[in-house]
């Protein structure tokens, strides 16, 4: 008779802690990374003023690492970086960018809250 060793149970998760990076940072910065990477492919695809779109390519690739790897940063240093990327994703505008716009003025509304979670 074959048997099968006995499980732990499975312990609910601590209270009073909570998911980090907060979502309400770490999701308007993926949508602003998206957003600046498609502005950068609208301008890369004017051949006049492909180098427009530069600037755009590398805060949105900055945002979407800094999204991915979100879990793995200290804390502060986190919330360093998303304060500094909220503030490049607000004159991201300059570009015509109007939803990194909108993400950063998220973002950086948020900041407070999360200082005081971490």
């Amino acid at each position: 008779m074959d048997t099968a060793p006995p499980t732990a149970p499975i312990a609910p998760p601590p209270t009073g802690t909570s998911a980090w990076p907060p979502t309400m940072i770490a999701v308007p910065m993926l949508v602003s990374g998206i957003c600046n990477v498609l502005t950068a492919l609208g301008w890369g695809s004017t051949c006049l003023l492909a180098f427009v779109g530069l600037p755009c390519l590398a805060l949105g690739i900055v945002e979407l690492v800094t999204y991915g790897n979100g879990a793995s940063f200290d804390r502060r240093a986190y919330l360093d970086r998303a304060k500094l990327l909220g503030i490049l994703a607000i004159c991201s505008v300059l570009f015509g960018n109007v939803p990194s716009l909108v993400c950063g003025i998220v973002i950086l509304t948020q900041l407070p809250g999360a200082r005081a979670q971490a």
